[in-house]
């Protein structure tokens, strides 16, 4: 019952990769012995409540994943998954666009602006999952050489996936969709191959398809940035950058996970109640990198960077496997 888990671990331990991951997780773990409140990086604190417990629930869906992918079955199957749940979010994300969201009394869609959250609970956290699944699907979708209704099934996911991440107008998650799509095209193998056999009525519906994207952008986009709210966004930022800098100078093994908004009140610039609210809590510094600084220390920071660069190389390296 175990040998999967016991599979994925060695994995961990023979790769690079792995190695980062694990070590990543193994500083979560030890957070705690820095945290200033220990209960609260253990539970985490809402909305995003991503604490160490989380991460550990993380983890261990990484194992799983790790284990059910070493036979062909397992591979098919967990990619069914993720078409599946990709298709569930997206196409209630867009019914919410549309304005015909069944449950709609029950959420406080004020909170985010009109923006698209789905059944994610917060439009970043959306932009993020279709971010790290889209590029799955396209490849299947490029990549499939059998199955016509299904290949275009999964073309037109592909597109509903980019209408409702525009919608969602997080700015982070369409610059990583950007990013995640040239990865793809530049090391993938077979998708350049494949899109250079797009031809004809195929390139002149996806022109009109990109330009209603174009659309949709520009009118999503306007609308947020036409608030003072969101013109005041950048200038905010820059303050708590500066402030979440200090914090580290004074604290530099970290606070722990989900600590700074107990934290932050002592370091608040006066600065910030001009284009913020006295009420407002700071719980994050809007930044990745400043965050897993200020929350794991140095050794969190590389050790999350280590993973993210060496599974690009790796990735890189899987191309010319396949050449």
């Amino acid at each position: 019952a175990f040998s999967p888990a016991i599979q994925a671990m060695c994995i961990f331990t023979r790769t690079v990769t792995g190695r980062f991951l694990l070590g990543f997780f193994v500083i979560v773990l030890l957070s705690l012995a820095w945290s200033v409140s220990p209960i609260l990086s253990i539970l985490g604190t809402p909305p995003r409540i991503e604490g160490v417990l989380t991460h550990a629930i993380w983890f261990a869906f990484v194992l799983i994943g790790i284990g059910i992918v070493q036979s062909k079955q397992g591979e098919k199957g967990l990619l069914q998954t993720i078409i599946v749940s990709n298709f569930l979010l997206v196409l209630y994300g867009f019914f919410q666009f549309l304005s015909l969201d069944p449950f709609r009394g029950i959420w406080a869609e004020g909170t985010f602006l009109g923006r698209t959250f789905s059944l994610a609970g917060q439009p970043n956290v959306l932009g993020a999952f279709i971010v790290l699944t889209f590029p799955i699907i396209l490849f299947s979708a490029l990549s499939k050489k059998e199955g016509k209704e299904e290949r275009h099934f999964l073309i037109l996911l592909c597109a509903l996936n980019l209408i409702v991440l525009i919608t969602t107008v997080s700015r982070s998650s369409l610059l990583g969709l950007g990013g995640a799509i040239l990865f793809l095209l530049a090391f993938a193998p077979g998708v350049l191959h494949a899109c250079k056999k797009v031809k004809g009525w195929t390139m002149l519906l996806l022109g009109l398809v990109l330009f209603v994207l174009m659309f949709i952008i520009f009118i999503a986009f306007s609308q947020r940035f036409s608030l003072e709210t969101q013109n005041r966004s950048m200038r905010a930022r820059s303050i708590i950058w500066s402030d979440t800098i200090s914090i580290i100078l004074d604290h530099p093994q970290g606070i722990g996970l989900e600590t700074m908004g107990i934290v932050y009140p002592q370091y608040k610039s006066a600065r910030l109640l001009v284009v913020e609210s006295l009420q407002t809590n700071i719980d994050r510094a809007h930044s990745k990198p400043l965050d897993i600084l200020i929350s794991l220390g140095p050794l969190g920071l590389f050790a999350y960077y280590g993973f993210l660069i060496s599974l690009l190389i790796f990735s890189a390296k899987q191309k010319k496997s396949y050449e």
